[in-house]
């Protein structure tokens, strides 16, 4: 678990868990095709492994490019936002 410090953090649900021991079993290649984020709908929700959706997603939309920025950096960077996932 993060530090409790930390604001924000994020964990792997028990289905996430459990695509990643079959991946890691099988040897094969790990393919992240889109990256979601979600606003909390006004409240920071504790991450809850037993989560099987975000809490208000706002946004969703391909991996690449949101990846291909973070090769030196431990953040991702997703695209700027269409308005409509800003609530204008």
């Amino acid at each position: 678990m993060p530090e409790a410090s930390s604001e924000y953090f994020a964990i792997l649900t028990n289905r996430g868990t459990e695509k990643l021991a079959a991946y890691l079993q099988s040897g094969e290649k790990i393919t992240i095709s889109y990256v979601l984020v979600g606003d909390g709908n006004g409240s920071i929700p504790m991450p809850d492994p037993t989560r099987t959706a975000l809490v208000h997603e706002v946004w969703r939309g391909p991996a690449e490019t949101v990846l291909n920025k973070t090769k030196m950096s431990s953040r991702l960077h997703p695209p700027s936002r269409p308005m409509w996932a800003a609530g204008t």
